[in-house]
C-alpha cells in the first residue's frame, strides 16, 4: 500500500507546529507566568508545562484529532490516528532537538551582546552622571 503523500505532508506540518508550540510554551519567557501559575496549582500541570516532550504529546493529540491525517489505514480510525500522532510526536522531538542545538549556540552570543550593551550604556552614563554632579556642585557654590 503506497504512503499517502497528503497525510505525510500534513504530519510534517503538524510536527513543525507541535515543535514550535511546545518549545514556546515550555521554554520562553512569555509563558513563564503561566508555568509558575500552573506549577503552584498542580504538580502535574507544572511538569506538563515544563517538559517540551510532555507538552508535545498533548498538542499533537489535539491537532491530530482536528486534522485527522491517516498514514497507515488499519480500518479502525482510532488506531490510524494513534499511529499518526506518535509519528508526529517523534518528528516534533527531532525538530525540537534541532531548535535546542541552534539555541545553545545563539543564547551565549545573545548574552554576550546584552553584556556588551550594558557596559556601553554604563560607560555612556558615567560621564553624564559626573557632569550632573559637577553642575550640582557648581550651583551649590554659587548659592553661597
Amino acid at each position: 500500500m503506497p504512503l499517502p503523500v497528503e497525510a505525510l505532508w500534513t504530519c510534517a506540518v503538524l510536527a513543525m507546529v507541535v515543535s514550535g508550540t511546545s518549545f514556546t510554551i515550555t521554554g520562553t519567557e512569555i509563558f513563564e507566568p503561566l508555568r509558575r501559575f500552573l506549577s503552584a496549582r498542580s504538580e502535574w500541570l507544572g511538569h506538563l508545562t515544563a517538559c517540551f516532550y510532555c507538552t508535545s504529546h498533548w498538542v499533537t493529540f489535539l491537532l491530530v484529532a482536528l486534522c485527522r491525517p491517516v498514514l497507515v489505514s488499519t480500518g479502525f480510525l482510532p488506531v490510524d490516528l494513534a499511529i499518526s500522532a506518535f509519528f508526529v510526536v517523534q518528528l516534533a522531538a527531532y525538530l525540537t532537538g534541532l531548535l535546542f542545538k541552534s539555541y545553545s549556540v545563539i543564547i551565549p552570543v545573545k548574552a554576550a551582546m546584552q553584556q556588551a550593551m550594558g557596559a556601553a550604556k554604563a560607560a555612556h552614563a558615567a560621564p553624564q552622571a559626573a557632569k550632573v554632579r559637577l553642575d550640582v556642585a557648581r550651583s551649590e557654590e554659587g548659592g553661597r
